[in-house]
C-alpha cells in the first residue's frame, strides 16, 4: 500500500507518515508494521467509525495496539469526529495514553471545537504536537495558540496560508481575517463540486497526478472544474495558488 509513496519520497530525501487505521485492528496491525519497514517518519490513525471505541480507555487500547507494531516510530492520532462519529475528550487521551502508548506524538486536531483544543494545548505543552486540521478556520486555531497546521487545501493555496501566518504574526488582524475569508469561499467552492473529487483534479490540472476520487465519492466533469478555476481565479488563485508543473 504504501510502496509507491515511499520510493516517491526517497527520491526527494523524504519520508512520510503512514495512515495505518482501519475498521480490522488487524489490517491496522499489518499496516503499522509495513510502515516501519518502509522506514517512514511516523504512523498516525483514525478511529473506527463502525464499531466505535466508548470511552478514552477503549480509544487508548486501541491506538496502542497500533502503535505497538512500530514503536520506533512516532504515533498520531487523528481526530476528526464529523468523519468518524468518535467525539471523546481529547485532553483527558492526552493525559492517560502516554504510559500505555510511549511513541505518543500528538493529535491531528480536525475539530471546530476551539474551547477543547485550548484543553489540549494545555495538557501538551511542549510535549505533543497538535497540528490544527480545519483549514478554513487556522486563524481562530492560531488565535487560540496553534503552532502548525496539516490539511488539504495547502497543496494548492500554499502563499494563501503564509500570508495569514504573516499577517497575524505582525498583528495585521484585518488582513488575516480577509485572507481566512478567501479560504472559507474558496472552500465552499471545492464543496459545491464535491470536495474531494475537486480537489483531486484541481492537483490534476497543476500537473500532479494523483487520480480520481474513489467511490462513493463523486468526480467533477471537465466543464464543472473549468467553472471552478474561474471561481478561484476570481478569489485571487493566481496571486496566492501553487503555479503549474511543467
Amino acid at each position: 500500500m504504501y510502496e509507491a509513496w515511499a520510493a516517491a519520497g526517497a527520491e526527494h530525501g523524504l519520508a512520510g507518515i503512514a495512515h495505518a487505521g482501519a475498521h480490522s485492528i488487524e489490517d491496522a496491525r499489518v499496516l503499522a508494521r509495513r510502515a516501519r519497514e518502509l522506514q517512514l517518519s511516523a504512523i498516525a490513525a483514525l478511529a473506527p467509525s463502525y464499531f466505535k471505541p466508548q470511552s478514552v480507555d477503549d480509544l487508548i487500547d486501541w491506538c496502542a495496539a497500533i502503535a505497538r507494531e512500530a514503536p520506533d516510530l512516532p504515533f498520531y492520532y487523528y481526530d476528526i469526529p464529523a468523519m468518524t462519529g468518535v467525539a471523546l475528550p481529547m485532553d483527558a487521551f492526552l493525559q492517560a495514553a502516554p504510559a500505555r502508548i510511549p511513541s505518543l506524538a500528538g493529535i491531528k486536531y480536525t475539530n471546530p471545537d476551539l474551547i477543547a483544543y485550548r484543553k489540549c494545548l494545555d495538557v501538551a505543552g511542549k510535549r505533543f504536537d497538535l497540528p490544527w486540521g480545519m483549514d478554513e478556520a487556522l486563524l481562530g486555531a492560531l488565535a487560540t495558540g496553534a503552532r502548525g497546521a496539516v490539511g488539504s487545501t495547502y497543496n494548492w493555496a500554499p502563499r494563501l496560508y503564509t500570508n495569514l501566518i504573516d499577517a497575524f504574526q505582525r498583528g495585521d488582524h484585518g488582513e488575516a481575517r480577509r485572507l481566512q475569508s478567501i479560504s472559507v469561499a474558496m472552500v465552499a467552492a471545492m464543496t459545491e463540486r464535491g470536495f474531494m473529487g475537486a480537489a483531486k483534479a484541481l492537483m490534476e490540472r497543476l500537473g500532479v497526478a494523483v487520480g480520481p476520487a474513489r467511490l462513493p465519492l463523486t468526480n467533477p466533469s471537465s466543464g464543472q472544474i473549468d467553472a471552478l478555476v474561474v471561481r478561484l481565479q476570481e478569489l485571487g488563485f493566481d496571486e496566492w495558488g501553487a503555479k503549474a508543473r511543467r
